[in-house]
């Protein structure tokens, strides 16, 4: 862990505004004013370089847990700041790495594409049901309240990811999900534009994400404490009939994973490409796209 080199004289600041948006309880309890604590953790999210095997998803706790350990000394310094932030690391870092099930679907049905794609690291699996062992049931009724029916008959997807967090399980799995999705929907959509539409604003992309995703031990087990679900939901007809012409999509679009794996900056490339795509399910971005003319 360092302090990237334009950030080190801003630490003091830093440190400044934490100390002064430091709270007490009635028992004695040290906290602090929630949107100060925000706005100084967001900052630090660009000052601070972690070593390369932490994934995003876990950096932005680490922060908030070594501005927390700061903010209760006596005397907060941004010495003090770097070793809690070097201890956080490397307590992350001695965590086992554990093996997480990421359980989701895409919009698609009559999938005739290949069962299993290995991607950065996760293994990906289609299924026509999802397998009786990731059961949902204990959270059935949280899922009621807040998911949108579900479109029957679409391709069930599974992710197995190792990670030290159900967090980080989650973003790398999913990123690598919707990689595959944007690789599919740039060649099927590829110079293939709409100009004028009818009707209420829908999402550009051909493919879209399920509307629920859970995460799951291998043997089945359901972490309970977090689900993740896509608040537009997704309708009937906006799944996509693969049909038997899904090899031909698949083959391209795994071919274009081909080659971004020759190129040096191939992370950004697809990071572009899962930006791209979750840009892209959106309605509002549709409105945005037509008013500008882009399509």
């Amino acid at each position: 862990m360092q302090v990237l080199v334009k950030y080190k004289n801003e630490l003091n600041e830093l440190i400044t505004r934490l100390a002064a948006a430091r709270t007490a309880s009635s028992d004695g309890k040290i906290g602090f004013a929630a949107s100060e604590f925000e706005l100084i953790t967001s900052v630090l999210e660009s000052a601070i370089d972690f070593q390369p095997v932490i994934p995003q998803a876990d950096r932005r706790g680490l922060i908030r847990d070594a501005l927390f350990a700061t903010g209760r000394e006596a005397k907060p310094d941004a010495k003090l700041l770097e070793d809690h932030l070097k201890r956080c690391e490397v307590g992350y870092l001695q965590r086992p790495l554990q093996a997480y099930v990421l359980a989701s679907a895409m919009g698609i049905r009559n999938y005739y594409g290949r069962t299993r794609i290995r991607i950065n690291g996760v293994e990906v699996s289609f299924h026509k049901s999802l397998p009786t062992k990731f059961n949902r049931t204990e959270i059935g009724e949280q899922i009621a309240e807040l998911v949108p029916a579900v479109p029957p008959s679409m391709v069930q997807v599974l992710a197995r990811v190792s990670a030290r967090t159900p967090i980080a399980a989650f973003e790398d799995s999913k990123e690598s999900i919707d990689l595959l999705r944007g690789l599919w929907c740039y060649t099927m959509q590829f110079r293939n534009f709409v100009l004028f539409r009818i009707g209420p604003p829908r999402p550009v992309n051909v493919i879209l994400p399920g509307p629920l995703h859970t995460l799951h031990r291998p043997d089945g087990l359901l972490i309970k404490d977090v689900f993740w679900y896509e608040p537009q939901g997704l309708t009937d007809h906006q799944v996509h009939d693969a049909d038997q012409k899904w090899s031909t999509v698949q083959k391209r679009g795994l071919g274009l994973l081909s080659r971004l794996r020759a190129i040096k900056y191939r992370n950004e490339l697809e990071t572009a490409f899962v930006r791209y795509v979750r840009a892209l399910d959106s309605p509002t971005m549709a409105v945005l796209l037509a008013a500008s003319g882009a399509f």
